[in-house]
């Protein structure tokens, strides 16, 4: 089984924007697409054609973020005070045959998916809901969007490139969950009910059993294909430090841990001979590095 290494302490980019949530990224022609929700809330998009250095952003009009509301007790046996606190939601990328899908989760709970080619003319607004972040996958010449539900089962569906067909697993979710395709397969990942990580695959159309990893996390998994039948899997700890390890069939590498951390998911994608791996720092600036599998 392969192990993970860091290209390179040079490679590490601090930057200047800063995020309340995971970014998401994805690859187009060359080109590396960021997407995040910033400190206002408000989503935005930049690309970078050397994987590091982002330009040309795009400040997309909607906001992503869910209203939690908390008691306040001021005193000791006192009536609480109702506090409400908005927490930033990560959005999702993915590039379709047709250019880039954004999505995200509304103000109001409501999935929303952008087709960013078409501007406002090509934003769809779904009848479905969540307290958190989607994630987009392109299946084959299907856009398909992934949940957690309000009862906190995972779900997904089709939204572009087929008629809308929704299915929902008996599997219990922590936060958003993850997809990518690794050959023939598509895999969706996400942090259990238990915090365990779990991936389940498909072929074909038809989903296996979930594999439960030992590992944990408050957040979603981050996947990415490498190599024949094995993915890249990266996930903040539950003490908020970032791990890698590569998955393949029946193995796995020992995980890596960085002294770096996060209080959110993280994002990975190839690019060029690399992997990229980005996330929000505890200090709230958003962060990207290269990894090589080797």
């Amino acid at each position: 089984m392969h192990d993970v290494v860091v290209s390179g302490a040079e490679a590490r980019v601090v930057m200047a924007e800063r995020a309340l949530s995971a970014p998401a990224l994805t690859e187009r022609q060359g080109l590396l697409y960021m997407a995040w929700a910033g400190s206002d809330f408000y989503l935005n998009i930049a690309s970078a054609d050397d994987g590091t250095t982002f330009g040309g952003k795009q400040m997309i009009p909607h906001r992503s973020y869910r209203s939690d509301v908390t008691p306040d007790y001021i005193g000791s046996g006192s009536t609480p005070a109702m506090q409400v606190r908005q927490v930033g939601l990560a959005p999702a990328l993915a590039v379709g045959p047709d250019g880039l899908y954004l999505a995200w989760t509304g103000t109001d709970s409501q999935l929303h998916v952008m087709r960013t080619w078409l501007g406002e003319g090509g934003h769809s607004v779904l009848s479905e809901r969540s307290g958190s972040g989607p994630a987009l996958g392109i299946w084959g010449n299907e856009a398909v969007l992934a949940w957690a539900g309000t009862d906190g089962r995972v779900n997904l569906v089709t939204v572009a490139g087929a008629a809308p067909a929704k299915r929902t697993f008996d599997e219990s979710i922590s936060g958003a969950p993850a997809m990518c395709r690794v050959g023939d397969d598509h895999l969706l990942a996400w942090s259990g009910g238990d915090q365990h990580l779990k991936v389940m695959a498909a072929r074909g159309g038809r989903f296996g059993a979930p594999v439960r990893l030992e590992e944990t996390s408050h957040h979603a998994p981050a996947v990415c294909a490498y190599g024949d039948r094995r993915v890249l899997v990266a996930w903040t700890g539950t003490d908020t430090r970032i791990n890698v390890m590569v998955v393949g069939p029946g193995d796995a590498s020992a995980p890596v841990t960085f002294d770096e951390t996060s209080a959110h998911a993280l994002a990975l994608c190839r690019f060029g001979p690399d992997i990229l791996l980005a996330w929000t720092g505890t200090d709230t600036r958003l962060n990207i590095t290269r990894l090589v599998a080797g």
